[in-house]
């Protein structure tokens, strides 16, 4: 566009030369291409042929008092709305799954002393009126908590081992026995209950409880003398009671204040739950046999002797 202005004002240039030439006036042009602003003023000429006004004439120079065209057009504005994204922001309305598989549910199993006994004496009973066989797996005494004192006499050291010889016999062989000789030895039925005992527990294996049930008497406060079927270690298991400790070494030894001290007796039984049924039991006794004297063919004992002893038996039952 510029280029077709310039070539305008060219043409008009030459005119307005030509025009001056044939009038004797002299033409004084101002062009401002930029703002595609152009006119001439029209100066007289004196006798002299100058123009009058002319700088470097004596005369004032003209002030191009044209004003500058100002491109008043308005600046157009970009007046098209902001297209707002008002599309509602989707929300996950999926309700988060929640985990509703349910506890285990409890076994079932007993859990209070009451219902630990209870069961066990429902088995035991039906061990030894229901029961074809018992098989005892394993006997054994040894010395328990390695208590032996006996002072510094060797006689009485003697007599110490022989008792130990004829009461600590491991025997591991299977061997049959009638259902009453399953400790308590002769009983036909149990007369334990929760107060004869220190603790009961059972543990669920899913076809069979484990049931555990612990004497009363401790190492510091233990059952003295207790008897076979009676008190808490007596209704437990098998007891060596003092008739046999002296039936045992005859008229030889004479003891005095013999005595049997039982402590954390306990018995062990497996019990299937479909029969509840007994089939197979573990029975750990340990005792200390203590004499204040003892007295042997020629020499008196010193006081207050112990003898640890530890009686386990493992018995398989059948039906």
């Amino acid at each position: 566009m510029k280029k077709i202005m310039r070539s305008v004002l060219c043409i008009a240039l030459l005119a307005v030369m030509l025009l001056s030439v044939t009038s004797c006036a002299k033409v004084r042009l101002y062009v401002q291409v930029d703002s595609i602003n152009s006119g001439y003023e029209i100066v007289n000429i004196d006798s002299n042929g100058n123009a009058v006004g002319i700088p470097g004439n004596n005369a004032p120079a003209v002030q191009d008092t044209a004003p500058v065209v100002q491109d008043t057009a308005p600046v157009v504005q970009d007046t098209t709305p902001v297209v707002q994204d008002t599309t509602p922001a989707v929300q996950d309305t999926t309700p988060a799954v929640q985990d509703t598989t349910a506890a285990p549910a409890p076994s079932g199993a007993p859990s209070s002393t009451e219902e630990v006994v209870a069961l066990y004496v429902s088995a035991f009973n039906k061990m030894k009126s229901e029961a074809t066989k018992a098989t005892k797996t394993y006997d054994y005494t040894s010395n328990y908590n390695n208590i032996l004192k006996i002072g510094n006499n060797s006689t009485l050291a003697g007599i110490a081992e022989s008792l130990m010889g004829k009461f600590m016999v491991e025997n591991t062989e299977a061997t049959d026995f009638a259902v009453t000789d399953v400790p308590p030895v002769g009983s036909t039925s149990s007369a334990l209950t929760a107060a004869d005992v220190a603790s009961a527990t059972c543990v669920d294996n899913g076809a069979t409880y484990t049931v555990t049930i612990t004497s009363t008497g401790t190492d510091a406060n233990p059952e003295v003398n207790p008897t076979v079927g009676a008190g808490s270690a007596g209704k437990i298991g098998q007891l060596i009671e003092t008739t046999a400790i002296t039936d045992a070494v005859g008229s030889a030894i004479k003891f005095e204040g013999l005595a049997l001290h039982y402590s954390d007796c306990s018995v062990t039984a497996t019990i299937d739950k479909a029969s509840g049924r007994i089939t197979d039991l573990y029975f750990r006794m340990p005792g200390v046999l203590h004499f204040d004297k003892v007295t042997a063919a020629v020499i008196v004992s010193v006081n207050d002797c112990d003898i640890g002893l530890l009686g386990e038996q493992r018995w398989t039952i059948t039906y």
